[in-house]
């Protein structure tokens, strides 16, 4: 441990050395900072071994630092990590065991072959165990790894994780310090899972089914069978139920980094002081307290001084770190105290509202946020489960980490748990993070011996631990047994076991290993074979794994037009023709989980048919399975079916056949059958003029590509599989609404091959704007990392037909236009006026849709498809520009003018490449043109742009194509003075395409009559022989650098910058000499007076920086007061140093250390900037910043400090994401500042500050608004005080011709101006009619204003309740979940007919949740009639006279559902149901009414069930007496319902009475139907619930509740009060409790509130009215027994 340099690292920070850790006086002696009032020598003796433990651990981190600096990371690859765990937690014999195990992996890691035997062996073996792990914790993910380095052949692994990053907690504290960012904080399950080929499945665990040996899973997935299992959830946050919007849990954590994101959104629209409480007083806690005191500080201070003032505070009920030492204890007491954080302590928080805490004494907290840090607990479902649990809920497992069943039995298989969800029986220990990493090896060696039935080992955890604390400012405080620490020295280390850890499992996981293929004999059949047998080790998926449309088309394959879907008419009847499509579509699996595989299998070939405008009605699958026991098989098929099925339901196609098979894989198809009601949308309708829409995005093909390599991110995979799982039937529904002509599914030919296919047989051309393409997150990474899918190469062959510039082919997104896609969106053409509104009912939907393109014109020739951009390049500058007269020099200043934002230079063109000068620029365009801009005479802000400088040809004539221009950087030369044409000088130089350089003396002149002129440009002669690949231009010389690595100069220096010794003027190109000329130069800078020059060395991977030239100021890296000048290349020294150890002040970040590639550099009059690595290094003079320190620090004086004073580095923060830095990408110099192009678009400028009049020095480095991803800069440079920037901007789209205001459009255009003259020329108003007069259109305006007013307001309205509605279903939906979950707890106890609790009553009067309902109504109406099956068979044989009436009222049940049309999947069952009931109950026979009973109750029951509900329900004297049209019972009801109504709604009563409407007229209606007809179903569902629950009385309360919710529409049926207001009638009554109805009542919440309302001021009276109509049989006058 370097001591020593520790304490310089404070001194330089200006900390006080008391932060310096002194081990003698801390470990020996008693101090109250330590938290000691006295030791005793055994406490002393162990204070000095927790001391040896932690050093032993910092000089492995010594150690690994030193062997990094040459390779990097990889020299740690392996399991090195995990080295050190047999002897913590093993002891006696399975201390070998463990390490046997370790050095197997580690072996089998370095060893190829093997790997690859193994895999080639899992792959061959069928599958015999299923091994499922639940959660991706930290113990888990130790798992994967190792079952990557060893696979076990016949074991299937599944893991099943709720989400695909998991964070690692250690690291969230510094996350949310801003030292860390999203990623470098998760770990990638989905590349872990790939790389340990484990089957991932994205669903959350609900339950475990220890009989069936089956994993529940939420959202109605079939459950996954087991043969072991093991658990690792982690624990959820114990916090109330509703939890207000200002409280945000830290758990579960993976969540907890996106609601923080949020909270500092909300950081700028605060103001005042305000408080945040962070409520735990936990090693958690407090972390988050400190790192979030200093991230907020950090933030608020870059707000101004105008930003709010936070105080943060902890809130705690049992004091600070209860499980920490007394010193840990006394030290962050110490920390809380100097940061100025507020701790209460003995507050235990009862709960949360809204800016208060409660506690349970009466005391109360104040806040504005509160961040929720208390104890996890375990998941609800544990309890239940049938496992012991210990007194806090959590599993209890045994050493060798097994669970147990609470009644002793024996388990159907064995049950692993570990990390924060279980607890080891007899050594109980904190919930840390560092346990579970430990009891990640003991669960892996335990399971693999289980499978392989060897003995188990035993796990011993370790006492004590070290605990490291992030304070979130650079230093951590370190706790271990009786130690404690602070110190810098502490966080460095632990940065370095958290990033060593985390690269263990994404960064450092070796290749997976790949068939090698012999293609010796391939290459004598050509370069075709040899490159298929390279690729076919890893053949693609999904529709990737198509033929190629080429193929297709020789062979003959395609026949006819060619649609998605073939049409065949058949005669129907005489009149009536019927068409129906037909398709089918298969695909070998591309994804591990079988149950989502059948979900984008089924949506993908349903997607055919729903592109031509027809609905699917059947299909019939083809299912291939892997080789395995046939228990697997099933389970496989099941998961597969039961996904396939889901998809199939949702768009009403029943699934009526298909075929199984065996195969190597898995794979899935389906024949889809489907009925055009309207016109087919065919590809060859397309119209000229037509709009172009695309509803998904592109980039599956590239994605799952490089998610067979391990290479994509689980978060782009889940969002791609998100949006694949999903139906084009809806889009395709809106589509042919909006009059759509053509319409096709892009899919395995990619977006050009089916937009190709449209326009051959339409005949027509189109245009594709490549910016507006949509593409899934992640695609032009993988595309970038050359990935493709294997189709890709077919399908590029398509490009023939494509028509684009060399600018469009070079964008990285234009490949992915041949990407096939699996489940891809739809491509239609419809007319452009339509197209607005259709894309905006498409997103009002919740789809995606853009408009991508157009459709031009006829064909003309065989490229049918323009890709072009809708982006053009556009130049800015900004800055202090010089006024100067004709007779002046440009550097002889008078004054400036600024121009402190971007603005545009009028005429200019966009530039690939700026150079800049003193006083102006060259731009080199796409075409290859040279610009010149200079400020000219008379031109206050110089925005002028000359002449095109095309003068340079070859000899033949021809022009020369450039690549590169270089400006001086020095003052303009005089070109009139006589010896200027006899001066070397060079002032630009230009680099051709074909390896030429021109250079020039002057690179402008100003003519007699004032104008500019070209000078001349010159061939350099002697360069012809070299291969010259870059150029620069200093103060009067240049530079070129060859292919080779050498670097010539020639001009005039007199200060030695050309590197070439003494000689200061040199007209021809010469070599430079001395320690340079024996390394490859890559990259060189030149500035007024000095040069940069970086080499690298591929072989060795070495570097270094040379500088020669003035030596002054630190320009050249290096001070030299005695020479006047360096004039050969000499090494920059403390670079060199970088390499050998890490300096205070430089960014944590081991890019940045030597040898590390130097990318560019640039040189100003008296800095240099280089970067390394995407990082920023300064050095030289600083009097205006150039250095990007801030201007308050501004030549820092540091004793100690190790890097020269004349060196920074700036650190370019993202300003979207502060705390994040960007990487740097392109650089440049003017003399006093400097400005870097990040990797996001953003342009970073420090130095003079260019925003200000005069030469003021701007505070740091300051981001340049207007810039960024959206406008990303493209070309930069600087002159001598601005910048010129060339950026890609966004084409406004003139979608009107004429430029109207839509107010004049509405006035008729014909308003007369104040001479008489009307102001436009365009009317709309008749001609006949005379001129507005002014008072008139005036009058006219203020009404078109405040009828634009009104629209806004309307609109704003509608949003305002739109998201109102939202927020309520997502409430709804969390609480049905939960409820859900409680339900399955309840449900397995529960006997029917016993007494239901006044939890389960409660819980059901909530409404019962949609799963639930398939077995809880059953359950509620019994089988008193004691109907068989085979009692149903023999009844929906028969047929009884009224059931000719059921044909007419099925399609009028429920009509927006579709369901019960004819041809509907419910269709059959609901009609069969009926006829047996008629048979079954002749007496009665079929009365209109019923059927919405039975659809009822077959959207939740199966048929046999729904049946016996049926007659059951119909048996109940509360429907039997009204189905029987008894007027007893009728009037009975009627008079209750009037004396309820006039209890509660007498307002409503007197309006009902007057207006002649009767209770008869609307109540039956709604009793017979139990309100499914009034209502929409999933508010008529919570009616059915608490109708089974407490009986008739329930059937009043809701018409009670209806009159509430309407009673205002029925009173005013206008909307209006007061004597102008309408009264209400027999028909405003009729329309509102009929019409208007279902769209009022909408809301199953807001009626079980009113239904609740109602009943609790019902009279007792009326209620015990209510039981004895319920309970009697009228026409027979028997009372029976009661519900």
């Amino acid at each position: 441990m370097e001591e020593a340099g520790s304490q310089a690292d404070e001194r330089e920070d200006g900390r006080e050395t008391a932060g310096t850790w002194k081990p003698s006086k801390t470990v020996l002696w008693p101090s109250l900072e330590d938290g000691t009032a006295e030791l005793t020598w055994r406490q002393r003796l162990a204070r000095v071994m927790e001391l040896r433990a932690i050093l032993g651990l910092e000089r492995f981190h010594q150690i690994d630092v030193a062997r990094r600096q040459g390779a990097g990371w990889g020299i740690t690859t392996g399991v090195h990590h995990m080295q050190h765990l047999p002897g913590l937690v093993f002891r006696a014999a399975d201390i070998a065991v463990a390490k046997a195990t370790l050095q197997r992996a580690q072996r089998l890691f370095e060893e190829v072959p093997r790997q690859l035997e193994l895999q080639q062996d899992w792959e061959r073996t069928p599958i015999a165990k299923d091994l499922v792990l639940v959660g991706g914790g930290h113990s888990h993910v130790n798992v994967l790894r190792m079952l990557g380095m060893e696979p076990l052949p016949g074991v299937r692994v599944t893991l099943i994780t709720r989400d695909v990053e998991t964070p690692y907690s250690g690291m969230l504290p510094g996350h949310i310090a801003g030292l860390y960012t999203r990623r470098e904080c998760h770990l990638d399950l989905n590349i872990l899972a790939r790389f340990a080929r484990v089957r991932l499945i994205h669903g959350t665990c609900v339950g475990v089914d220890l009989e069936q040996r089956q994993v529940l899973l939420a959202e109605q997935r079939p459950p996954i069978r087991y043969d072991i299992l093991s658990i690792n959830i982690g624990s959820a946050p114990r916090v109330q139920e509703e939890v207000p919007r200002s409280v945000t849990p830290v758990k579960p954590i993976d969540g907890f980094g996106r609601r923080w994101a949020r909270l500092l959104e909300r950081l700028p629209s605060w103001t005042g002081p305000k408080t945040v409480l962070v409520v735990g007083g936990g090693a958690g806690g407090f972390e988050l307290a400190v790192t979030m005191h200093e991230r907020l500080k950090k933030e608020l201070a870059q707000l101004g001084p105008s930003a709010a003032t936070v105080t943060v505070g902890l809130v705690t009920r049992s004091g600070l770190l209860p499980q920490h030492t007394a010193g840990a204890r006394a030290l962050a007491m110490m920390v809380l105290k100097e940061k100025g954080i507020e701790l209460y302590s003995g507050y235990e928080v009862s709960h949360a509202e809204t800016g208060v805490l409660r506690c349970r004494d009466g005391r109360s907290l104040k806040y504005d946020e509160c961040i929720w840090c208390t104890q996890g607990s375990p998941q609800s479902w544990v309890k239940s489960c049938g496992l012991r649990t210990d007194q806090d809920g959590f599993l209890l497992v045994d050493q060798q980490m097994r669970c147990h069943r609470t009644d002793g039995q024996p388990l159907c298989g064995d049950i692993f748990a570990g990390g924060d969800i279980a607890s080891v029986d007899g050594h109980p220990r904190p919930k840390a993070g560092v346990f579970a990493v430990m009891a990640g090896l003991v669960l892996w060696i335990n399971l693999r011996a289980t499978l392989r039935g060897e003995k188990l080992v035993t796990y011993w955890p370790q006492s004590s631990f070290l605990g490291l604390l992030n304070l979130g400012d650079g230093t951590c405080i370190a706790s271990r047994g009786v130690l404690a620490a602070k110190g810098a020295w502490l966080w460095h280390l632990k940065d370095w076991i958290d990033r060593r850890w985390m690269w263990n499992y994404f960064e450092g996981l070796p290749e997976m290993p790949s068939a090698r293929v012999d293609v010796r004999a391939a290459k004598a059949l050509g370069d075709q074979a040899e490159v298929l047998l390279r690729k076919a080790t890893m053949r693609c998926g999904g529709c990737g794994a198509k033929v190629g449309a080429s193929t297709l088309t020789q062979a003959q394959v395609v026949l006819g037009a060619g649609d998605d879907a073939a049409v065949v008419d058949f005669a129907a009847s005489a009149s009536r023709v019927v068409s129906t499509v037909q398709t089918i579509d298969f695909f070998r699996t591309f994804i591990d989980d079988p149950y989502l595989m059948g979900q984008v299998s089924a949506y993908h070939a349903l997607s055919d048919v729903e592109a031509m405008g027809a609905i699917p009605i059947s299909a019939l699958a083809l299912v291939q399975i892997p080789y395995a026991l046939e228990e697997k098989q099933e389970e496989d098929l099941v998961q597969l079916m039961a996904g396939a099925s889901t998809a199939l339901k949702s768009v009403g196609c029943a699934l009526v056949g298909g075929h199984t098979c065996e195969a190597r894989e898995l794979g899935l198809g389906f024949a889809v059958t489907g009925q055009l009601e309207e016109n087919a949308m065919k590809k060859s309708s397309m119209k000229p003029g037509d709009a172009l829409v695309l509803t998904k995005r592109l980039g599956t093909g590239t994605l799952f590509a490089a998610d067979m390599r391990a290479k994509a991110r689980g978060v782009w995979v889940a969002e791609a599989l998100r949006r694949m799982a999903s139906s084009n039937g809806p889009a395709a529904k809106i589509l042919h609404g909006h009059g759509a002509n053509a319409c096709t599914d892009v899919t395995g030919f990619g977006l050009i091959g089916h937009l190709l296919e449209m326009c051959s047989q339409s005949q027509l051309e189109a245009t594709v704007e490549l910016s507006k393409v949509p593409l899934y997150e992640g695609a032009l990474e993988t595309m970038a990392m050359g990935i493709e899918s294997s189709l890709q190469v077919a399908n590029v062959r398509l490009r023939r037909a494509v028509k684009s510039t060399e600018e469009v082919r070079a964008r990285a997104a234009y490949p992915l236009l041949f990407d096939p896609q699996t489940s891809g969106g739809l491509l239609a053409s419809l007319p452009k006026v339509a197209a607005e509104s259709c894309v905006r009912e498409l997103l009002a939907a919740g789809l995606e849709a853009t408009v991508i393109g157009e459709v031009t014109g006829p064909a003309s020739e065989l490229e049918m498809i323009t890709v072009a951009l809708d982006l053009a390049l556009k130049t800015f500058a900004f800055g202090l520009f010089p006024r100067w007269t004709n007779d002046e020099l440009p550097c002889k200043l008078h004054s400036y003018t600024c121009v402190a934002s971007p603005t545009e230079i009028p005429g200019a063109p966009g530039f690939t490449t700026l150079s800049g000068g003193q006083d102006g620029c060259l731009g080199l365009t796409p075409e290859g043109d040279v610009h010149r801009w200079v400020a000219k005479a008379g031109c206050a802000r110089g925005f002028t742009m000359e002449w095109s400088l095309s003068i340079l040809k070859d000899e033949v004539g021809q022009r020369l194509q450039l690549r590169e221009v270089a400006l001086s950087s020095g003052p303009v030369p005089d070109i009139r003075r006589p010896s200027f044409g006899e001066d070397p000088a060079v002032a630009a130089v230009a680099l051709m395409d074909s390896g030429e350089v021109f250079a020039s003396q002057a690179w402008y002149d100003e003519g007699q009559d004032g104008t500019m002129v070209c000078p001349d440009w010159r061939l350099v002669p002697s360069l012809q022989s070299v291969l010259v690949v870059s150029v620069a231009c200093g103060g009067g010389y240049a530079m070129a650098l060859t292919a080779g690595g050498g670097l010539m100069a020639w001009g005039s220096s007199l200060c030695g910058a050309m590197g070439l010794g003494a000689a200061s003027h040199v007209s021809e190109p010469t070599l430079v000499q001395g320690e340079l000329a024996r390394c490859r130069v890559a990259v060189v800078a030149c500035g007024e007076s000095h040069t940069v020059a970086a080499t690298f060395d591929e072989e060795e991977r070495l570097g270094s920086v040379y500088s020669w030239g003035l030596p002054t100021d630190g320009r050249l890296g290096y001070l030299d007061e005695e020479a006047h000048a360096q004039r050969s290349p000499r090494v920059v020294p403390w670079l060199e140093e970088l390499s050998q150890r890490t300096f205070k002040g430089t960014p944590k970040r081991s890019s940045l250390r030597l040898p590390q590639r130097i990318t560019q550099v640039a040189c100003g009059t008296r800095h240099s900037v280089l970067i390394c690595q995407g990082t920023i290094v300064c050095f030289g003079g600083d009097d205006y910043g150039q250095l990007g320190r801030s201007k308050d620090d501004l030549w820092p004086s540091r004793p100690g400090q190790t890097l020269p004073p004349f060196v920074h580095f700036p650190m370019l923060e993202d300003p979207k994401r502060v705390g994040t830095q960007e990487e740097a990408r392109r650089l440049c110099c003017g003399p006093f500042h400097s400005a870097c192009v990040c990797s996001q678009g953003h342009v970073h400028v420090w130095g003079l500050d260019l925003r200000q009049d005069g030469l003021e020095v701007s505070d740091g480095p300051w981001t340049v608004p207007y810039f960024g991803p959206e406008r990303p800069v493209v070309a930069l440079c600087c002159g001598a005080h601005f910048l010129v920037c060339s950026a890609e901007v966004v084409l406004p789209r003139m979608e009107v011709p004429v430029e109207v205001v839509q107010e004049e459009l509405l006035l008729g255009c014909c308003e007369e101006s104040a001479d008489g003259n009307r102001r436009s020329s365009i009317s709309w108003r008749p001609s006949h009619l005379p001129p507005k007069c002014k008072e008139e259109s005036e009058h006219h305006r203020s009404l078109v204003r405040e009828l634009e007013r009104s629209v806004q307001r309307r609109l704003l309205q509608e949003q305002r309740e739109e998201q109102l509605r939202r927020e309520r279903e997502e409430r709804r939906e969390r609480r049905l979940q939960e409820h859900t979950e409680m339900w399955l707890q309840f449900l397995p106890s529960f006997v029917p007919g016993s007494t239901i609790g006044p939890q389960m009553q409660r819980l059901w009067r909530q409404g019962l949740p949609p799963k639930v309902r398939e077995v809880v109504w059953p359950l509620a109406i019994g089988n008193v009639l004691r109907i068989t099956p085979e009692l149903f068979e023999i009844y929906s044989r028969g047929k009884e006279q009224s059931t000719t009436c059921i044909a007419f009222d099925l399609p009028r049940t429920f009509p927006t559902l579709a369901f019960f049309d004819e041809g509907g999947p419910l269709h059959k069952d609901c009609e069969r149901i009926l006829e047996a009931y008629t048979c079954f109950r002749p007496d009665i026979g079929y009365v209109q009414g019923m059927s919405y009973l039975a659809a009822m109750l077959l959207l939740y029951l199966p048929s046999y069930q729904a049946f016996v509900g049926l007659c059951n329900l119909l048996n109940t004297p509360s429907v039997l007496g009204l189905y029987r049209l008894e007027p007893q019972a009728v009037a009975c009801r009627a008079r209750v319902f009037e004396q309820l109504c006039s209890q509660q709604l007498p307002a409503v009563s007197r309006c009902i009475r007057s207006v002649g409407l009767t209770p008869e007229m609307f109540l039956i209606d709604w009793f017979l139907t139990l309100f499914v007809k009034c209502l929409t179903v999933d508010v008529a569902s919570v009616v059915w619930d608490l109708f089974l629950l407490d009986g008739e009385v329930v059937l009043y309360c809701t018409a009670i509740a209806i009159l509430r919710i309407l009673e205002d529409r029925i009173l005013h049926p206008d909307g209006r009060r007061g004597a102008k207001a309408a009264a209400p009638d027999l028909e405003s009554c009729c329309r509102v409790l009929n019409e208007e109805l279902r769209n009022r009542v909408n809301d199953p919440d807001d009626l079980l509130w009113h239904i609740d309302q109602v009943r609790r001021k019902a009279p007792q009276r009326i209620c015990a009215e209510i039981r004895a109509i319920e309970n009697t049989e009228f026409g027979t006058g028997q009372r029976i027994s009661g519900r």
